[in-house]
């Protein structure tokens, strides 16, 4: 290819774009994206077969070669697709005879017509077919043929720029379009931004001979252009094109001037007529703006000029001089309120003269326009239909006078009209000019446009003028209409030929082909891609390469990441398929240790080891190391599959963002139960994503801590499928599910940049975005509809791959490398889902647990082996999925309205090895050349790191530059007990109220003292046990836990190698009071008095101190009791509640008992533990019992808390009947509140409150407040309240059981009862009291009295106790003597 210089003589050529090397790669992927299959045709009988070939311009030149070509054959009932040999075209297929086939041909090059065929055939049959290329002469290894061509792609093309403040420059286009026509260059008003006020500018050709352009010949200019002035219409900002025939000494505007707002690149073209055709030649590119106001203003690209046989003089058709009376005549008419002012005749004035004497149109043949103008002349009809194929050409000469050249005041219009002037459209607008005075008139002409071309066609000028400052205005003669050929530029093979081939792994000893390698040339390229519907050429690349010579040797590069690159020269031979395969290799670290491990005394110095790496690729390799501190496990993701009905959502599936009106107040969230999670994050895993409800790009430092994000800076919208390429953490890769474009967002700072214009398949729009070997996997759906995979290349080139058929609405993927499986979560089936990359084939995992909705984002964690999951609800929130169940379980929640999507995890970090406190290497990274070897010194060090001995484990991570991947290197490090340690362990339990049920204790802390100085410290697990090594020697034990009484022991005596037991029992820090005789109850006769003692016991771990209170009853009543029972649920979990486990929070379930019931005493409950909810034996609890007796219906309103007690859950998978130490009165009438506190916290998940889902009596709350529990808690909490219907209808396994009370429920004084004393201390551990009850009968009617007894104890414990008093009349007394008496 030549291209125009300075000074130089164009030669005849053939241009050979960027784009059309580009294309046949989109088209061969594009092929490939169809879902196909080839099968046996069962009752074949014969042979089909040919070759398809190349068969270049129809009536024209050709290559000749062979293509490579998908071929479809379709009967009645079934279709198949196979493909042609690459090299040879040829294809072969066995048919059967008698049956019809439809034969279908797509070649592989792009710009070719495809070809098909209906045949039925007896015997064996031979199809050859020869394939032309489209006219648009786009097609691979053919091009137009231009004299000369300028495309930018390398230089500025000797172009220069001047000007008043020109911002003219060559460069890529960041701005404007955002991209160039072929290549990333051209020429524009800054390609960067925006153009500058007050220019007068232009872009300058080179200096073209066009002097060998014959007399017979056509010569014109065609350019790409695109043009965003400050306005569309007005003429403040705009472009032109000049002409200069003299070296530039005079400029022709031939072209505009023309403001545009442009949205998508246009074609123009300019034939150059004869006066134009010298040896100096050139034409510029003119930029005017105002001063005020700049837009992204003119971008250029790839300009070609030539010239064909064709009569440059065009034939004329009609022609209006206005001096023949005899020609047809133009009229005049008006529509604005001021006069109008043309006139046809002899000009007196402006240019004093006509163009061909004698007469003119003119506004005012001898003076001004008028004010308020909106006049016109209008041409008779024409008839122009004859010439459907043909360039109309309009030309006129005018002189013009404006009120200024700058605005557009007063203005000159163009109209054309297709229908006889029933309807005008405006074709040139704003013409402003100010010619001087007795000067020339000035050519005008331009091309109309084909639609325009009728049997009615009309044209108008018309002029417009505002209400001051008028001159003389607008002078038209000499308007002709002409006809020609339109001007094109002929297609031509270019000299070259396909060249096609694999390329294999050098490391391999076989032929293992290597994808996505790309093999390119100066002017072409293609990778070798995936191709799954012609698995017979996987890993093929195929294109056309141009070279001039008949045997030419042509340069290859051929590099893929984490491969070498090489380059070689290889000789290809015109108009045919040459094969040319590669080998690449890369290096390929391994390392000879595959563990290492050491054991060390707790205290000893540092230790070493060897570590040996080698290279025993091909390629040279860079590695880095990076620690991960494995601690005393493994890190590990286990949740049990969600078998439980989740609810049906209440908003409609979508995968846009969620309404920004969504609520986020209340942040930490109701949650279903996964079932028993085990899930051991490590902290300090980096992550970042893009918050779709405020368009902000965020990090985060530590991905177990979601809520501490950081917003980095503003993003692009709707950026909804994203990931990181390799280790590349500085960018984050996003398409955009707005307009499917591919952006780079700068992690730094959130600054987004377009690299290309993505298609997705079959309709749908980008959904999920996945980093893979060099190259992205790719989702995209039509929800409920389809979801389809494809491969997304870094140049947004899609390769379609497959429909996944178990999933219609993906909303995210995340590639796992080690399965080579993508999986994703699915908002229709609430599911996982695991996908082939290969096929796109998928299956069923298993529930996530919760009904998501909206945008989400998911990635793995390649390092730690976590796949993490930025889920939305109604709000946003951090979960992991177990990939063998698909089961997530919480992490924790976003802070308040913030959706995560393109949500992508820096795996390997930023920081080397810094991770494992014991661990060191040196060097920590290097360069090994194709087998060079190594080796790491590798230091252990347990001195001031180690507090304990045990299990130290750790994994050695090798990052490479290459394709193969470095086993992890599992490192242990035992620490033994110096000699003179012991280990103090045992079992830490604590029991209930009245030192019952002792259960293990989790989570407390255990502190060692020495000589009263705390000297170390540990904690119980999850079943109370605990183990501390020490230096022999004598200690205090010590532990303490809220609700509990501190447990200290002292002078604990360790020996050297003891193991030392020492169980510990906590207490429950409350009284425990038996009281003698459980109630009181007196037969005495009117005005006696007796008295009674009531004993009182304390055996619980704190000091009572009762105050008594009396309750009037009425009598008689019975004495004893009827039961009351307190139920809402049917015995059966359906599902656990939590909300996180990361807060406190109390469920309540509200009771209304019959109001006969009132009083009576609440004696137990009973609660639920299902230990798939998270609950082990050990867990605390506290229970609480609240009275309202205000009749709302929610119990927040009017409650008041009566009762609290601490529980320890020991019982699971059943009722835990909790027997309270005090009875509590409840004196009604109305509701009874029983609730229970959830005090344990785990992070990794946490369900304990049990729920009946099989019919709600919306009787059940859930809240939680700011704060961990109150000590009292007040209802409603400040942070969150409601029923648990609004997340999951249902009924809390919360009961409880209680008898009807015989005293009063009033407190008053029992007239005919004292106590002494009212007031006293029970001391704890078998302390004792005692108070006399005095029963005064005085002046009382016989009869039973009744009353009630409390006992307060501070407010923690309140005891109530029956009492009668039964008063004998006479007859009670002497009736059994009298009966005695008849008896005798």
């Amino acid at each position: 290819m030549q291209k125009t210089t300075n000074h130089r003589t164009i030669s005849f050529l053939l241009v050979i774009s960027l784009l059309l090397s580009f294309i046949p790669l989109a088209s061969t992927r594009s092929a490939h994206a169809e879902t196909s299959f080839q099968s046996d045709i069962i009752n074949a009988d014969i042979t089909l077969s040919g070759t398809v070939y190349d068969a270049g311009i129809e009536g024209g030149q050709k290559h000749g070669y062979p293509l490579h070509a998908k071929i479809t054959l379709e009967d009645p009932e079934n279709t198949y697709v196979f493909y042609t040999d690459p090299w040879l075209g040829r294809y072969t297929i066995q048919i059967e005879s008698g049956v019809e086939y439809t034969l279908s041909i797509e070649p592989q090059l792009f710009g070719y017509v495809p070809a098909s065929e209906t045949f039925t055939a007896d015997a064996d049959l031979v199809k050859d077919y020869n394939l032309h290329i489209e006219n648009t002469c786009t097609a691979a290894g053919y091009g137009l043929a231009y004299a000369g061509y300028f495309d930018f792609d390398e230089s500025d093309e000797g172009f220069t720029f001047g000007g008043t403040n020109s911002s003219w420059a060559w460069g890529d286009f960041e701005s404007g379009p955002g991209h160039a026509i072929s290549g990333t260059k051209g020429i524009a008003t800054n390609p960067t931004g925006d153009y500058n006020n007050s220019e007068q500018s232009f872009a300058m050709s080179p200096i073209i001979d066009l002097s060998g352009v014959g007399l017979n010949d056509t010569a014109f200019i065609e350019w790409w252009n695109w043009l965003y002035t400050e306005s569309a219409t007005s003429l403040w900002d705009v472009g032109s094109v000049q002409f200069t025939k003299d070296g530039g000494a005079t400029w022709d505007t031939v072209w505009g001037p023309t403001p545009r707002h442009d949205s998508a690149y246009r074609k123009e073209a300019i034939v150059i007529e004869n006066d134009y055709h010298v040896v100096d030649f050139q034409f510029r590119f003119w930029f005017k703006s105002d001063s005020s106001g700049v837009r992204p203003g003119w971008y250029i690209d790839n300009i070609g000029l030539s010239w064909v046989e064709l009569d440059p003089n065009p034939i004329p058709l009609y022609s209006y001089t206005f001096d023949d009376e005899a020609e047809e005549q133009w009229t005049t008419g008006s529509s604005g309120s001021g006069a109008n002012s043309w006139q046809k005749g002899v000009p007196t004035t402006g240019p004093a003269g006509a163009y061909s004497e004698p007469n003119v149109w003119a506004t005012n043949l001898d003076g001004n326009y008028n004010a308020n103008e909106i006049s016109y002349i209008t041409s008779p009809v024409m008839d122009l239909s004859a010439y459907p194929d043909h360039q109309i050409i309009i030309s006129y000469q005018d002189w013009l006078m404006t009120e200024s050249p700058q605005n557009w005041a007063d203005h000159g219009r163009v109209y054309a009209s297709k229908d006889g002037g029933e309807t005008w459209v405006e074709i040139r607008k704003n013409i402003v000019r100010k010619d001087p005075i007795g000067s020339g008139y000035t050519a005008q002409s331009f091309i109309l446009e084909p639609g325009f071309i009728s049997d009615s066609f009309q044209w108008r000028f018309e002029y417009r003028s505002d209400r001051t400052v008028h001159q003389l205005g607008w002078y038209i003669d000499n308007v002709k209409v002409e006809v020609r050929e339109w001007v094109t530029v002929p297609c031509g093979p270019i000299s070259g030929g396909v060249v096609a081939g694999y390329v294999y792994d050098l490391n391999e000893t076989e032929d293992v082909k290597v994808f996505d390698a790309l093999v390119e040339t100066a002017s072409a390229n293609d990778r070798t891609i995936l191709r799954p519907n012609d698995p017979d050429h996987d890993g093929m690349y195929y294109f056309f390469q141009a070279f001039e010579e008949s045997d030419a040797d042509v340069a290859f590069t051929v590099s893929k990441e984490q491969y070498g690159t090489i380059n070689e020269s290889r000789t290809l031979i015109p108009d045919t398929v040459n094969r040319q395969d590669f080998r690449i290799g890369s290096g390929w670290i391994e390392t000879i240790q595959s563990s290492l491990e050491r054991t060390i005394v707790l205290g000893d110095d540092d230790e070493f080891s060897t570590l040996d790496l080698r290279n025993r690729g091909a390629g040279y390799a860079n590695w880095t190391l990076l620690e991960v501190d494995k601690g005393f496990t493994p890190s590990k993701v286990s949740i049990p599959a969600f078998r439980a009905e989740l609810p049906a959502l209440t908003e409609p599936v979508s995968i846009e963002p969620a309404p920004k009106s969504h609520s986020q107040e209340n942040q930490v969230r109701m949650e279903g139960m996964p079932q028993t999670p085990h899930i051991a994050l490590l902290e300090n895993t980096q992550a970042v994503g893009i918050n779709l409800l405020s368009d902000r790009f965020v990090a985060w430092d530590d991905i177990t801590s979601p809520q501490n994000l950081t917003e980095l800076g503003i993003t692009r919208p709707k950026l909804q499928a994203g990931d990181f390429l390799g280790e590349n953490y500085k960018t984050l890769y996003t398409i955009s599910y707005e307009n499917n474009i591919m952006y780079a967002v700068d992690t730094s700072n959130g600054a987004y940049r377009e690299i290309a214009q993505t298609t997705p398949p079959l309709g749908t729009k980008f959904t999920g975005l996945t980093g893979a070997d060099g190259f992205f996997y790719g989702v995209s759906a039509i929800c409920d509809e389809k979801s389809e995979l494809s491969r997304v290349d870094l140049d947004g080139t899609v390769t379609h791959i497959g429909n996944i058929p178990t999933a219609t609405c993906l909303v995210d993927i995340a590639y796992v490398p080690d399965q080579h499986m993508i999986y994703g979560v699915d908002l229709i089936t609430s599911a996982l889902h695991r996908i082939d990359p290969e096929t796109a084939q998928s299956e069923f995992v298993g529930s996530l647990g919760i009904r998501p909705n909206y945008a989400q984002g998911m990635d793995y964690d390649e390092v730690n082996g976590i796949m993490y999951w930025a889920a939305y609800t109604t709000y946003g929130s951090l979960r992991v999925i177990d990939l063998e169940t698909g089961a997530s379980s919480h992490i924790g929640n976003f802070p308040e309205s913030t959706e995560i999507d393109s949500f992508a995890i820096k795996a390997y970090g930023e920081a080397i090895g810094e991770d494992v406190p014991w661990l060191d290497e040196e060097p920590k990274a290097g360069f090994l050349d194709g087998g060079e070897s190594t080796s790491l010194n590798i230091r252990f060090t347990v001195k001031d790191v180690i507090e304990q001995p045990g299990d130290y484990f750790a994994e050695l991570h090798f990052k490479t530059d290459t394709s193969k991947e470095v086993a992890p290197v599992p490192v242990t490090m035992h620490v033994l007990r110096p000699h003179d340690w012991g280990t103090i362990k045992g079992t830490l339990t604590a029991s209930e109220k009245c030192d019952i049920n002792p259960a293990a204790l989790a989570n407390a802390e255990v502190k060692f003292y020495q000589n009263d100085v705390f000297y170390q410290s540990t904690t119980t697990d999850e079943n109370g046990f605990y183990h501390w090594a020490l230096p022999r020697g004598r200690y205090s034990v010590e532990v303490e836990h809220p609700g509990y009484v501190s447990y200290r022991m002292d002078d604990v005596e360790l020996g050297m190698s003891q193991d030392l037991d020492l169980d510990i029992n906590l207490r429950h820090d409350s009284a425990c009071l038996v009281i003698d005789p459980s109630n009181l109850y007196a037969e005495q006769m009117a005005n006696q008095v007796t008295v009674q003692t009531l004993s009182f016991t304390n055996t619980g771990a704190a000091d009572a101190v009762i105050k008594v209170e009396e309750y009037p009853g009425e009598g008689p009543v019975p004495f004893s009791g009827d039961p009351v029972e307190l139920v809402l649920d049917d015995g059966t979990a359906e599902e656990g509640i939590g909300i996180g486990g990361t807060h406190q929070f109390i469920w309540l379930n509200r009771f209304t008992p019959d109001a006969e019931s009132f009083p009576f005493n609440l004696e137990s409950v009973q609660i639920y533990f299902d230990s798939l909810g998270g609950v082990l034996n050990g867990h605390s609890f506290e229970i609480y019992v609240y009275e309202n007796t205000s009749g709302n219906e929610d119990p927040a309103v009017g409650s008041k808390l009566l009762y609290s007690e601490r529980v320890t859950a020991n019982t699971l998978d059943t009722f835990h009947e909790f027997v309270l130490a005090e009875p509590v009165l409840l004196e009604g009438p109305g509701d009874v509140i029983i609730g229970v506190g959830a005090l344990v916290l785990n992070p990794s998940g946490y369900w304990p409150a049990a729920l009946d889902m099989d019919s709600s009596l919306q009787r059940s709350w859930i809240g939680w407040w700011s704060t961990p529990l109150p000590a009292d808690p007040v209802l409603p909490p400040d942070e969150s309240w409601s029923l648990v219907d609004v997340f999951k209808p249902g009924n809390w396994l919360l009961r409880a059981y209680g008898t009807t009370s015989q005293g009063g429920d009033v407190p008053g004084d029992i007239v005919w009862l004292s106590l002494d004393p009212n007031e006293f201390l029970v001391g704890k551990d078998g302390g004792k009291a005692e108070i006399v009850a005095e029963f005064d009968s005085k002046e009382l009617t016989s009869g039973d009295y009744f009353g009630r007894l409390g006992f307060n104890n501070q407010n923690k414990d309140k005891l109530s106790m029956p009492v009668q008093l039964r008063v004998l009349g006479m007859q009670h007394i002497y009736l059994p003597l009298i009966q005695t008496e008849a008896s005798e």
